[in-house]
């Protein structure tokens, strides 16, 4: 038997899909679902995320804990269950019924053991039929530099909400759905900034932690996550066939890639060799037509040296001598 206490939800069902921000779980969870599909919404609360399936054109089953809750649902879906999931068997519940996908919004953090219940929700599904969930990541760099700071307040919601009986990274919502028999095939998220002052997050003033800090937590990837979306297929054959031929295509083109940027550079490296050759062939003809200016010079100098001597000897010559005073008494 149940003794939770029950959530208040807010009054949202007059939402609709135009006023989603892109940045949102119900718009990243309402685009993995698709249209058109037999859905199953655990903890559907009054029913907003039922709303925006069945406008979708999905037909949608829901389960809720709150029984007011539950009640305003029902104007949204098909069918509402009240139910707790840590106490019914999914099997009984929906007895000879299967859907096309089951959503969990921020619930599977709620369950004892929502690695029993991810189990139960496959025999539910249909061959093709998938989760959708979004679950809270308590390694929000708000959350981790609250805990530098010794603080780790509950609240009525969000990461700290006083109700979560699990926390989640991104490794762990991975063995969640791995070992509950799953294979990831979309992982999003959803990402809320470190020190936007919000009910779902720590409040932290920056001034108040070294700037170094601040750094080393902000370089992590998930530092500013808010919540994980996921999108998971029961686990077959089929499924690990597909996933690793999924695999071998993004290997072969990584390969071929790999092989066109080599074959690029072999003929970049070829076109590099070929223009050395020639510039050292040029080279060569540079040198040996150096090398021969510089005889001819030095054989140009030699001719020059000896007309000079040719002409000393002939100005010290007795014909030289007559010659100039002839010229001279000629003149």
């Amino acid at each position: 038997m149940s003794n939770k206490e029950f959530k208040n939800y807010p009054d949202v069902t007059n939402i609709n899909k135009s006023d989603l921000s892109a940045n949102s779980s119900l718009a990243k969870m309402l685009s993995l679902v698709g249209s058109n599909k037999r859905v199953v919404d655990f903890g559907c609360a009054t029913g907003y995320f039922a709303k925006l399936l069945r406008e979708e054109g999905c037909e949608v089953v829901g389960v809720e804990l709150n029984p007011e809750a539950a009640k305003v649902a029902e104007k949204y879906c098909k069918e509402v269950v009240v139910a707790d999931l840590d106490y019914v068997k999914i099997e009984d519940v929906f007895e000879g019924q299967t859907f096309d996908v089951a959503t969990f919004g921020d619930v599977l953090e709620h369950i004892k053991n929502p690695w029993q219940l991810l189990k139960a929700v496959r025999r539910i599904l249909n061959p093709n039929g998938f989760v959708v969930a979004s679950i809270p990541n308590i390694a929000h760099g708000a959350v981790r530099l609250s805990l530098l700071e010794g603080e780790f307040e509950y609240r009525e919601v969000g990461l700290l909400d006083n109700t979560h009986l699990r926390f989640f990274t991104r490794s762990s919502v991975g063995q969640l759905f791995s070992e509950s028999g799953y294979a990831i095939q979309v992982e999003d998220s959803v990402h809320w900034p470190l020190f936007n002052s919000t009910p779902y997050t720590p409040n932290l003033n920056k001034d108040d932690i070294p700037s170094d800090l601040v750094d080393k937590v902000l370089s992590d990837r998930d530092s500013e996550v808010l919540q994980f979306i996921i999108r998971a297929y029961p686990w077959s054959m089929a499924t690990e066939y597909n996933e690793l031929k999924d695999k071998n295509a993004v290997l072969r083109s990584h390969s071929e890639k790999i092989s066109l940027e080599f074959q690029k550079s072999q003929a970049e490296l070829q076109r590099t060799q070929t223009e050395l050759q020639r510039t050292q062939t040029e080279l060569q003809r540079m040198q040996t037509e150096l090398q021969r200016t510089q005889t001819e010079l030095q054989q140009a100098q030699k001719n020059w040296e000896h007309c000079q001597n040719v002409i000393e000897a002939m100005k010290s010559s007795k014909f030289w001598k007559i010659r100039q005073k002839w010229i001279a008494f000629k003149s």
